[in-house]
């Protein structure tokens, strides 16, 4: 059954079960994705998933539930399913207290957006993954289909966002803790990109071998790769970029808002939902514009502002999701050449990857993490060894602010690689970032 087809039968279904005067709002995801397991370079276990899920909001008037309904191909068995999900709850709804911030979209909304389907035969693509694998002990997780986001509820929106996404999440592993860890994503299956990380990494492998560097705690120059500089995007998203955040003081960049603290002029950063071929619209039916400028040219922009917190602080939202957090951040370019890395780094060192990142002071937008995978100790802009994990600890306003020598033109798109419960549509762009003194403390 397509998802119109079950859109339109919950719609169907939920008009014949409600009472006259309860209003229903219905988010619809599904997926047909193959994947396949990879280690020691060969096919591990080969899979698929067909799969469909909706969260049903039931509301009279500000009173609201919600309910996790799972989908089958059965339009009876969805019936079933759905009156056995709603009809106790229905019977508790006059007895919930009203929500105050409850707010329902009062226009009726049309979208429909249907990407191009795959080119790609899995069993191509994985054919050449293990070709590119020869010799390599390369261990990762390949994952592609079609992914749909629908939304419909009791006015008659109608709401639909469908495309392809394949991701490969694999790392090509040296020894002990080291390896070279990569991904390639998309909407289509990028060879040329899978090839020039496999590239990439038989360079970087030898040095792997190498003793590792240990250095002492201190202040070092840094390369961070755009997988690096994605991590640290990645917290930042957890609660910088929210209005509620900021209207309660929380926000790690409340500064940067009341602008007693700025960032490097060449950074900005936007929510781009079409730019990284995201839907326009949130799960409560609201739409949100092409971009939202969150930071530009080193100063606030804007916040993410939901319709909940819009109707809570009494000011315009943009249609943020109720999580405020970013889905589809997308980090603007600099002047530097990604190929010259090394050479502009000169002696210090490259970042591949971090982990384990956490918030040591959000007050300040101060942050801590590790090490992981490649990371190099370079010299005359050369690698000479892998480093031993370190553990950084410093703040936003200096890796991207004071410390902060530039950006890379060339950027990378990495789509939510996660599978758990579902597929996801969410993507980030970043470039890398040449960093002046990177703050390590062990």
């Amino acid at each position: 059954m397509t998802p119109q087809l079950l859109a339109d039968s919950l719609r169907s279904d939920l008009e014949a079960l409600l009472p006259e005067g309860i209003q229903y709002r219905v988010l619809l995801n599904t997926e047909s994705s193959s994947f396949v397991r990879f280690n020691h370079g060969g096919i591990r276990q080969p899979g698929s998933v067909n799969q469909g899920h909706a969260t049903i909001e039931i509301n009279d008037g500000p009173k609201h539930f919600k309910a996790l309904l799972s989908l089958s191909e059965s339009r009876e068995e969805n019936r079933t399913r759905l009156k056995e999900c709603i009809k106790p709850q229905l019977e508790l709804l006059p007895s919930l207290d009203p929500d105050p911030h409850f707010i329902l979209n009062p226009q009726m909304e049309k979208i429909e957006h249907c990407g191009p389907e795959s080119v790609d035969k899995p069993q191509d693509v994985v054919r050449s993954i293990v070709e590119g694998a020869q010799g390599l002990d390369l261990v990762g997780i390949y994952a592609a289909g079609r992914l749909s986001r629908t939304y419909i509820d009791s006015k008659g929106s109608s709401l639909h966002h469908e495309s392809e996404r394949s991701h490969f999440d694999f790392s090509l592993y040296a020894h002990h803790d080291k390896a070279v860890k990569c991904s390639v994503s998309g909407e289509q299956w990028d060879k040329s990109h899978f090839d020039r990380c496999i590239a990439d990494a038989r360079e970087q492998l030898p040095y792997l071998h190498k003793d590792s560097r240990k250095i002492a705690p201190g202040d070092y120059r840094a390369y961070l790769a755009p997988s690096a500089l994605r991590s640290i995007l990645s917290l930042l998203s957890w609660s910088s970029f929210s209005e509620k955040s900021h209207q309660t003081g929380l926000s790690p960049l409340k500064y940067l808002r009341n602008e007693s603290r700025e960032l490097h002029k060449d950074v900005s950063i936007a929510e781009s939902p079409t730019e990284l071929q995201g839907p326009r619209f949130n799960e409560t039916g609201f739409l949100s514009p092409d971009k939202t400028h969150l930071i530009q040219n080193g100063k606030y922009a804007s916040a993410l502002v939901s319709p909940r917190s819009g109707k809570e602080f009494n000011i315009n939202h943009n249609g943020a999701a109720p999580s405020e957090s970013p889905s589809y951040l997308s980090m603007s370019p600099g002047m530097l050449a990604a190929q010259e890395a090394l050479k502009l780094l000169d002696t210090g060192i490259y970042i591949s990857d971090l982990w384990y990142l956490n918030f040591s002071d959000p007050q300040v937008c101060r942050m801590t993490g590790m090490t992981r995978f490649a990371s190099f100790w370079v010299e005359n802009g050369q690698l000479v060894a892998p480093l031993s994990v370190m553990r950084f600890d410093d703040s936003i306003y200096e890796i991207l602010g004071s410390k902060l020598e530039g950006l890379t033109r060339e950027t990378e798109t990495f789509h939510e690689a996660h599978t758990y419960g579902s597929r996801s549509t969410s993507a980030m762009q970043v470039p890398g970032a040449l960093v002046d003194g990177l703050t390590f403390t062990l």
